[in-house]
């Protein structure tokens, strides 16, 4: 009897240790798929977060290259107005140029007429013909 006793406290203990066994398990399997809860809602925000970001990134991508564009075509101007300068700054040379070889040729026909003025030969009616060939 005092066998049976035992042998009905030993089942006991054991079924009281299954049964803590199992709870604990379960808990264990809840705590579990409580972190895979938190672990996913996380994971879920950085997938998000990253979205975010790179929805950011593309629009600071496409920014810079708008920028650059920009910068690019100033470049371009800035050289139109350089090219533009020097085409001018040499027109304005040609100009000045043929503006002094007029001013000499007028001086020289001036001086033509002044000498023919007081030239013996053009005093008469043929030379004063002459003189305004001249």
């Amino acid at each position: 009897s005092a066998l049976k006793q035992q042998i009905k406290a030993a089942e006991g203990l054991y079924t009281a240790r299954q049964a803590a066994d199992r709870k604990r398990v379960g808990e264990q399997r809840l705590q579990e798929k409580e972190v895979q809860k938190q672990f996913s809602k996380k994971l879920a925000a950085d997938q998000n977060q990253v979205a975010v970001s790179m929805t950011s990134l593309a629009a600071m991508d496409r920014k810079r290259s708008e920028l650059k564009a920009s910068q690019d075509h100033i470049r371009a101007l800035e050289a139109d107005v350089v090219n533009a300068r020097k085409v001018h700054n040499a027109r304005v040379a040609d100009t000045t140029q043929k503006l002094k070889a007029l001013d000499q040729s007028i001086a020289h026909d001036k001086l033509k007429v002044r000498q023919a003025a007081f030239n013996p030969t053009f005093q008469t009616k043929k030379g004063a013909e002459k003189l305004k060939a001249i």
